[in-house]
């Protein structure tokens, strides 16, 4: 049997774009998979929800959570008081909007400056106020906090000091999300294998971007990278073969 852990944004939707060929095979093949992906549970399901496998699991926030399809949370890892207050201090002078799911729910909380989250059917709380959503991430704590940049924001200074404060954080796209150290798709993977007691060389791994180069890193069966222009030399040196978007499919066929 074989087991298929799969990103969702660039690998299953692009540009509003649904895969449904690889879809279809997923289904059709009888084979066990589990998304594996950045966005939050509500933003999975809005994708997802007729696809779910693997006995109802997904694995959300890069890592952080472990759910069923009906959102009861099966594994979480928040991000810790410590590491709290180092986000804190990261200079937001350039954000666009930033959101979290607050520890034990599924309901974002939004920092906005315009309108994304009107796009957010689950928000518990909007706020233009940042200092009201720091707050409300410090009091309900989180297991991910995703930031969306300004494209004149300096990459060069945020990268710096989440290096020098030892954050871990993922870029996905225009998105950086940070989350507990140690906690990435890579670490989920692994304590699912181990509690459904997989055998690694049954296991296959579809990726493409930042978020997806530590799993790509695990020891096991065949890793596909889904190439665009922006997929990272690091995920591609450590895939088994790649493919695009619109290929996905017929090559998942040859495999399983």
């Amino acid at each position: 049997m074989k087991y298929i852990f799969i990103d969702i944004d660039g690998v299953v939707l692009k540009d509003n774009k649904l895969n449904n060929e690889l879809l279809d095979v997923l289904k059709l093949k009888k084979v066990k998979y589990v998304f594996c992906t950045g966005r939050g549970y509500y933003r999975t399901l809005d994708v997802v929800k007729n696809y779910i496998s693997m006995e109802d699991i997904i694995i959300v926030e890069n890592g952080s959570k472990i759910l069923s399809s009906n959102g009861e949370i099966i594994a979480s890892y928040p991000i810790t008081d410590e590491e709290v207050v180092k986000i804190r201090d990261i200079d937001y002078t350039d954000i666009e909007y930033a959101l979290y799911v607050p520890n034990g729910t599924c309901d974002y909380i939004v920092y906005d400056k315009k309108d994304f989250s009107e796009k957010l059917k689950h928000s518990k709380l909007i706020t233009k106020n940042f200092n009201i959503f720091l707050n409300e991430l410090k009091n309900k704590g989180a297991s991910q906090l995703t930031i969306k940049f300004k494209k004149s924001f300096n990459q060069e200074l945020f990268d710096s000091y989440i290096k020098a404060a030892g954050l871990n954080c993922s870029k996905s796209e225009d998105y950086y999300s940070i989350n507990h150290k140690h906690i990435s798709k890579k670490s989920a993977i692994e304590n699912i294998i181990l509690k459904y007691k997989i055998k690694k060389e049954e296991v296959i791994i579809i990726g493409n971007d930042y978020n997806d180069i530590e799993m790509f890193q695990l020891d096991v069966g065949y890793k596909i990278a889904v190439i665009d222009d922006n997929t990272p030399s690091d995920l591609i040196i450590n895939a088994t073969n790649i493919t695009s978007f619109d290929d996905i499919a017929s090559l998942l066929e040859e495999i399983i």
